[in-house]
């Protein structure tokens, strides 16, 4: 008698143990959409990153490489990304590709800086 109590005590622990514990979820269980590259925040490898919540913005430093579905910047000093407009502008950089229209501002010297919007069909050169 005493065996079916603590058999059904360990079968409920081990069915809460297994929905509560999980340390990774799916996104079935979450029931969470499929999300496409496109409405993603970029990817970024870098030295340092600080976050400051009132701006919404994320700066890396350091070797800054930053990639999204249509824009890729490597090798660059800074990159700042707002995550309320979806803006990223990267400064001091040595290498990009972009698969859309590039538009150069007219100025006095290049200065290696880089504003994209996520989605957008263009980027601006300064």
């Amino acid at each position: 008698m005493v065996k079916l109590p603590i058999l059904l005590g360990l079968i409920c622990f081990a069915s809460i143990n297994k929905t509560t514990f999980s340390n990774r979820p799916s996104s079935q269980d979450l029931n969470m959409p499929a999300v496409s590259v496109s409405d993603t925040e970029p990817q970024v490898k870098c030295n340092g990153m600080v976050y400051d919540d009132q701006k919404q913005e994320s700066t890396y430093v350091g070797n800054v490489f930053v990639k999204t579905e249509k824009f890729e910047a490597s090798n660059a000093a800074k990159a700042v990304y707002n995550h309320a407009t979806k803006k990223i502008t990267v400064y001091g950089c040595k290498e990009f590709s972009f698969t859309e229209k590039l538009i150069m501002k007219p100025g006095k010297k290049l200065a290696h800086t880089i504003e994209y919007v996520l989605g957008d069909d263009k980027a601006i050169l300064f």
